[in-house]
């Protein structure tokens, strides 16, 4: 049976050794050091995305300086719509950001009921949105529609958007 070779010594040649032995611990060497450089390139471009998309929706809640404020949230802050609100209720009051209300001027529609909120998060569910949804609710109470409208356009929208990654289903959902 084999000898174990650690680390340190797979990288020095042996007396005895072949040039076939020589040419692949040279191998493994440098590919161990190809691996270690990847892996932080990896890390840091993880980083740097985990960073630009949290200074993009810092931007969406206006608040100024995003890119220093993104420095301040925590690793285990998830870089989600959802997380960063949830963060920023918790901790907005600190840079000045108050829970979203309803604008001066706007009543919601009649019968719209608006979506339950969680202490210290806006609520994510836009008023026009809303107001849809209790519009086709009503009509189907009332028996004049029986299918959910524009299903179908939905479902056409979605399978569209498949493979083209979450960005993509991001942006569907920010602009529907």
């Amino acid at each position: 049976m084999g000898e174990y070779i650690d680390d340190e010594q797979l990288g020095v040649d042996q007396e005895g050794d072949t040039d076939l032995v020589k040419q692949l611990r040279h191998q493994i060497k440098s590919l161990g050091t190809e691996l270690h450089q990847t892996k932080a390139e990896r890390d840091q471009l993880k980083t740097a995305g985990r960073t630009t998309t949290i200074t993009q929706l810092l931007d969406e809640h206006k608040i100024t300086n995003a890119a220093k404020v993104a420095k301040l949230i925590p690793a285990d802050v998830e870089a989600t719509k959802g997380g960063i609100d949830a963060w920023l209720g918790e901790f907005g009051d600190v840079f000045g950001i108050q829970k979203q209300a309803t604008p001066t001027g706007e009543t919601p529609a009649a019968g719209t009921e608006q979506a339950p909120a969680v202490p210290g998060q806006p609520t994510l569910i836009p008023s026009d949105v809303q107001a849809q949804w209790s519009a086709v609710q009503a009509a189907e109470q009332q028996a004049q529609v029986i299918a959910p409208v524009g299903l179908d356009r939905t479902i056409q929208e979605l399978e569209a958007l498949r493979g083209k990654g979450f960005e993509a289903v991001q942006e569907y959902m920010r602009t529907h």
